[in-house]
């Protein structure tokens, strides 16, 4: 094999390595459909509350608050957290776990993944966050807080 052939093959080889990397990298932080849950479920609740965060939609998501978490919270401040949301991580997933009954409380388990960086220098990292919902009458609600994912 002369030295033109070699030439190809390692610049063939260099690019179906760079479309193997660029394949991953889209599978794993490419855009996914949002799980289904179970309409009134707490896991339901708790995706419906981060899609209405996530598009800004600041009444909305303060009603799947508990009356405890709006005490913590004035309506006006958790409106300028949902305002600004949007542009803190923009490579950042948030996944639906476990879940983690006890009576009229349950813990959900989030999974918040964060990516940066380009080609080799590519990282990830990911940590689990739990949020408690408890059930107000028929519907279940975030006891918490929630604002800083």
């Amino acid at each position: 094999m002369g030295r033109a052939e070699r030439s190809v093959l390692i610049i063939g080889l260099g690019v179906i390595a760079l479309v193997g990397v660029s394949v991953a990298v889209a599978l794993a932080f490419g855009p996914t459909e949002p799980s289904r849950f179970p309409a009134g479920s707490p896991e339901d609740v708790l995706q419906r509350y981060l899609l209405a965060v996530d598009a800004g939609r600041a009444e909305e998501a303060y009603g799947y608050l508990s009356r405890g978490a709006q005490a913590q919270l004035r309506f006006d401040d958790f409106a300028r957290y949902v305002a600004s949301a949007g542009s803190y991580h923009p490579n950042r997933r948030i996944r639906v776990g476990r879940t983690v009954t006890d009576g009229d409380r349950v813990t959900v388990y989030l999974t918040i993944e964060y990516g940066g960086g380009a080609g080799l220098n590519f990282r990830r990292s990911a940590y689990e966050r739990p949020v408690r919902l408890v059930r107000e009458g028929d519907a279940w609600k975030i006891d918490e807080p929630l604002t800083g994912l």
